[in-house]
């Protein structure tokens, strides 16, 4: 749909755009004001520039070369490459309920392919 129609950064623009827009209303004023200060607003724009930009651009630009099926498959597994990454950059410890949640969404990855090769072209 949009994504085969448009470039990536016309949908990333428009899906975090909006998401913003309807998102900012939720929010109080004070936290609205303290994040726009100072150290809080140079992390807030890497975090915006960094995974959110980069994970939806590169979202967009799979979903207009893989069938949407795969793209969403292995976007599942953003959540453990985070853990797997906090692990091993940051030296953080991964606690049990994270490993067991890394490990059903990697069975459910598991399971989702398994059923796709079975499956008739």
């Amino acid at each position: 749909a949009a994504v085969r129609r448009y470039r990536p950064w016309t949908v990333m623009f428009y899906s975090l755009g909006f998401g913003a827009l309807f998102l900012l209303p939720l929010q109080s004023p004070e936290g609205v004001a303290a994040a726009l200060q100072g150290e809080a607003l140079v992390r807030l724009l890497l975090l915006a520039l960094g995974p959110t930009l980069g994970a939806a651009f590169l979202y967009a630009l799979a979903l207009q070369r893989l069938p949407a099926g795969v793209a969403s498959t292995v976007a599942t597994l953003e959540p453990v490459m985070g853990v797997l990454l906090a692990v091993t950059v940051r030296g953080e410890r991964i606690s049990f309920p994270q490993m067991i949640g890394a490990g059903l969404i990697i069975t459910g990855v598991v399971l989702l392919s398994l059923a796709r090769a079975d499956a008739p072209p």
